[in-house]
Formats: C-alpha cells, sequence, structure tokens
C-alpha cells in the first residue's frame, strides 16, 4: 500500500445545533458488562453503539469525497458536558481557526447536539477526527454522507493513537489499496508496516 503522512491539526469550532433522535441503552445485571447494541438497516449493521467516554477517534474520507460530514454528541449523564473537536487532514487551513480557550461545545444534560464540520474541511481527502471533553462524558458519531439529505454512513471508532496498531481483514478490492497515518504529536513520526499474508510477512519499503 503507498503511504500518506497529513500532519496538519486544526481545533475549531462551528454553530451546533439540538440534535433529534438519540437512542440510549442500558442493561443491569451480571451480565451488563457484556451489553452491545448496533444499528442497522436492511438487516446489515451499519453502525455499533459507543459508550460514554472522554476521547474518540474517527477516521475517513474527507469533505473532497463525502460532501456533508457531521459529528453527533449525546451527553447521557445528569450534569452538562463540555466537549472539543480536533480535525487532523491532508490539507492545511493555515492554523488553527480560533485563538482563544473558548472552543468547547456544551452538551446539555440527557442531551444531543449535532455540529456540521463540512465548511471547515473543504477539498479535505482524509480526515481525522477527535472527540474529547475537559468535562462530563459524550457519546460520540461521525456521518458522512453526499448530500445533507442522504442516508449516508457512519465511520467506525477507530483505534486511539498508539505506538503499534493492527489492522485486521483487509480486503482485495481493484485499484491501489492505500494507508493514511495521522499523527497528532508535535514531532516526526518512524513508521514501520508490516504486511501479513498467506504467503508470510514482510515490512514495505521506501516509506
Amino acid at each position: 500500500p503507498r503511504s500518506t503522512l497529513f500532519p496538519y491539526t486544526t481545533l475549531f469550532r462551528s454553530t451546533t445545533v439540538a440534535g433529534r433522535g438519540g437512542v440510549l441503552v442500558t442493561a443491569s445485571g451480571a451480565m451488563a458488562q457484556g451489553l452491545a447494541a448496533e444499528q442497522v438497516s436492511a438487516g446489515r449493521p451499519t453502525a455499533q453503539c459507543g459508550a460514554p467516554g472522554t476521547s474518540s477517534w474517527f477516521m475517513g474520507p474527507g469533505q473532497a469525497a463525502a460532501g456533508t460530514i457531521e459529528v453527533y454528541l449525546i451527553n447521557t449523564d445528569s450534569a452538562p458536558a463540555n466537549a472539543q473537536v480536533t480535525a487532523i487532514t491532508d490539507i492545511t487551513k493555515g492554523g488553527p481557526l480560533l485563538d482563544n480557550a473558548d472552543n468547547g461545545i456544551t452538551v446539555p444534560p440527557h442531551s444531543m447536539v449535532t455540529q456540521s464540520l463540512t465548511g471547515l474541511l473543504q477539498s479535505s481527502k482524509v480526515l481525522a477526527l477527535q472527540v474529547s471533553t475537559s468535562v462530563g462524558r459524550v457519546v460520540a458519531a461521525v456521518r458522512e454522507s453526499k448530500t445533507s439529505t442522504d442516508d449516508g454512513s457512519w465511520l467506525p471508532v477507530s483505534q486511539a493513537p498508539a505506538r503499534s496498531l493492527v489492522i485486521a481483514g483487509i480486503p482485495h478490492t481493484s485499484g491501489s489499496p492505500k494507508l493514511f497515518i495521522a499523527v497528532p504529536g508535535g514531532g516526526t513520526a518512524a513508521v514501520k508496516v508490516t504486511a501479513v499474508t498467506q504467503r508470510g510477512s514482510y515490512q514495505q519499503t521506501g516509506g
């Protein structure tokens, strides 16, 4: 696969609106820790329900391919939550769009808000998003679609940045597969990629 690094980070704030349609699933008892829930369409899973937390990562196509990108934030707790969205893309927007500390998204208790990122990520081909909270917890979800009226698709939650990651089950498709690596830190990362196939394992060269 080809490798591409996209180091440009933007911390931003845009208009948020009250969202509708969030569903809270809870369980109690000895088996409650194993609870899992999914959203399905036409008999196929389209999204896995997440648990409240303080940090979530998402990775997928940028605005150039998706058209519309929206972040959904649900606060299931009884106190307000304050969330921030950080984007890493393959393009630069000239630095942070806000230069003060007031860049949080307030999510009221037992509520959901929606934030559109379309205008802030124009022309981006690939993006990585981190949703984090300074106060409280939220369940985050990211929807991408061609237009605002399309059903679109939900980006799966990605693994958090780490020194070692495993990507399993890559299907065979036409064309050349690409590996996109986001580096959230302030320094350059030296990355080694090892592919494991039916014929054995080998390391990529020329990266």
